[in-house]
């Protein structure tokens, strides 16, 4: 049985490329397939829904937002990453074991504590 509806034209209409058309039709076909195993024909139930404009292909899911789906306000701004100087690699070491050192070092007694008698 030769399918000749919907016209190719009418296909194309709605979906520009061969590729998206049949990649979309035969997503969709399987949907239909997965949900009624009994379906007749689910493929030309899929190109009859391209026709009709149901079908959203992959690329017009994904495509960027138009200017009044963009939000008004501007994300923060991110903190500038730290500067690694080439110049002086020896006291950068330097610096970051003496940070290092000054994390680990123990607390110093605390002198205010009461005597034992």
């Amino acid at each position: 049985m030769p399918m000749n509806k919907p016209a190719i034209d009418d296909l194309l209409a709605q979906i520009p490329s061969y590729y998206e058309l049949t990649v979309a039709s035969a997503l969709r076909a399987r949907e239909i397939k997965i949900g009624n195993r009994e379906h007749p024909q689910p493929l030309q139930t899929s190109l009859e829904e391209v026709t009709e404009g149901k079908i959203e292909t992959y690329y017009e899911a994904i495509a960027a937002p138009t200017q009044e789906e963009l939000p008004l306000e501007a994300p923060a701004a991110l903190p500038a990453p730290p500067v690694l100087s080439l110049e002086a690699p020896a006291e950068a070491i330097a610096e970051a074991t003496s940070a290092q050192a000054d994390e680990a070092a123990p607390a110093e007694a605390d002198d205010t504590t009461p005597a034992e008698e």
